[in-house]
């Protein structure tokens, strides 16, 4: 994902250059991680000695979003970023199994033949490969 799309603020206080590095480094390592496309905002506030943090990611895939606060603008970015990416691989994981799933269901809707064939006068007959009522109950029995 390209620099330019992501972005962070810090309001009440100025970090120090080199943590300003490492909250850079950690944020464009979770930045290889994300969809292409895909948008993310950082903001770091310290009140009272406290640092709270929000990491907003938005993407084709859904908004994935973070927050956490600690006493350590370290700890408190670890948090943000381990957040994130627990949050995408649990996306990814659905997205795997909802793709399997498709993929079967496309493979039986497409490899299947109709169970009836009618013509116009009414009739209709079975064709090899279908099941008749009475295998249908047998394999619900079973």
């Amino acid at each position: 994902m390209p620099t330019s799309n992501f972005s962070v603020q810090y309001h009440n206080f100025h970090p120090s250059q080199a943590t300003k590095d490492y909250i850079d480094d950690m944020l464009t390592t979770l930045q290889q991680e994300l969809p292409g496309g895909a948008t993310a905002k950082a903001h770091f506030t310290i009140k009272d000695k406290v640092v709270k943090g929000t990491l907003q990611v938005g993407s084709y895939n859904g908004p994935f979003f973070s927050a956490a606060t600690a006493s350590d603008l370290h700890l408190v970015t670890v948090k943000l970023v381990e957040q994130v990416r627990r949050r995408l691989e649990k996306f990814k994981s659905r997205s795997r199994s909802h793709d399997g799933l498709k993929q079967s269901l496309k493979k039986h809707v497409y490899n299947s033949e109709p169970m009836i064939i009618g013509d116009s006068s009414g009739s209709s007959e079975s064709r090899s490969g279908d099941f008749t009522e009475s295998q249908v109950s047998e394999s619900w029995a079973s």
